[in-house]
């Protein structure tokens, strides 16, 4: 009979031990982004108008200051712009889609650097996650290799696939996508930051493949909706002169809220896309996408000047990125 009961205690030791476990296992997705083959497309119920246009600039114009637009579709060869209330992301889930990791009293996932200390074989790719206050799930692009990894990305670009000429309401939610070209929303980039100290990444690259980076402690979005960019120290940079720190302490201007320090002029509209201005900027990550040598054909602007572009890197104001990332991690 002891014998007995020593088992049957045994047992129940053992089952209560797996059941902590099971109970602090910590999940995430992983997802692979599927480039669609086809071109896109606006569902018929969900075009809110269609046009003639010359260019990409007027029909994105058109979507976004006459229309309540998530996206806008330019057709080149036959000048139509598309409004459609919707836009589309693919993705399939990979095999195994779960990984699992033991974390006692802890089961939300919140950035990417999180998931490389659970599993520091994870590699880079799209994976969900819950933001530490909000709870919003959201599917980010994760960086795991860069500099030691766990950057979460949240800016980028690389072939103007994406318009960034947008209004204050889309910069805050997000627009894009995660696969693709994307700006991941200034609500939730300012969440990320907030979870703790917070560095900050810049990668770019030209048409002539220089390349150069710059690294930015102590990165914050504050003063609630004005999303005011706060950085640091500038940790480190490859080929980059400093041009962001001429943006400490601006809040985010867009075409539709002006809250740059110019007294006659909108910098997002001289610019022509959404960035902490001052009078203006040195930096403009936002700015039209645009190919070497070409003149920004915006009233006010200077020549150049509101392209996608970093005045730092080597060539200065006037050298045109073809590739540019932002990203964030906890340190």
């Amino acid at each position: 009979m002891k014998f007995k009961s020593k088992i049957v205690i045994l047992i129940s030791t053992l089952l209560f031990v797996l059941h902590i476990i099971s109970s602090t296992i910590v999940h995430w997705k992983k997802y692979d982004f599927i480039r669609p083959s086809l071109p896109l497309i606006c569902k018929s119920n969900m075009i809110l108008f269609s046009a003639t246009v010359q260019h990409l600039m007027e029909c994105s114009k058109i979507c976004f200051t006459q229309h309540s637009c998530l996206v806008s579709l330019f057709k080149p060869d036959s000048h139509e712009c598309i409004g459609c209330q919707e836009f589309r992301i693919w993705y399939v889930e990979t095999a195994p889609t779960i990984k699992h990791a033991i974390r006692p009293q802890k089961r939300v996932v919140s950035d990417c650097k999180e998931i490389l200390d659970e599993y520091p074989e994870a590699e880079s790719g799209f994976y969900e996650i819950k933001l530490w206050s909000s709870n919003k799930t959201l599917i980010v692009n994760c960086d795991m290799e860069t500099d030691g990894g766990g950057w979460t990305i949240f800016h980028r670009r690389f072939d103007g696939s994406v318009d960034f000429y947008r209004n204050f309401t889309e910069y805050e939610n997000g627009f894009g996508n995660t696969g693709e070209e994307l700006w991941l929303g200034l609500k939730y980039i300012q969440e990320l930051a907030d979870q703790s100290h917070t560095e900050l990444r810049i990668d770019m690259t030209n048409y002539q493949n220089v390349t150069g980076y710059e690294t930015f402690l102590a990165f914050r979005l504050t003063d609630g909706i004005m999303f005011r960019l706060s950085i640091g120290l500038r940790n480190a940079s490859v080929n980059v002169g400093d041009g962001l720190s001429y943006s400490n302490n601006a809040p985010f201007t867009t075409f539709d809220r002006d809250l740059d320090n110019g007294d006659s002029r909108n910098c997002a509209v001289d610019r022509h896309g959404g960035w902490w201005y001052k009078t203006c900027t040195v930096v403009n990550l936002n700015g039209l996408y645009a190919q070497p040598g070409s003149i920004c054909e915006v009233a006010g602007a200077e020549s150049g000047l509101c392209a996608h572009q970093h005045g730092g890197l080597e060539g200065g104001r006037n050298v045109i990125l073809r590739r540019s990332s932002m990203m964030l991690r906890r340190k």
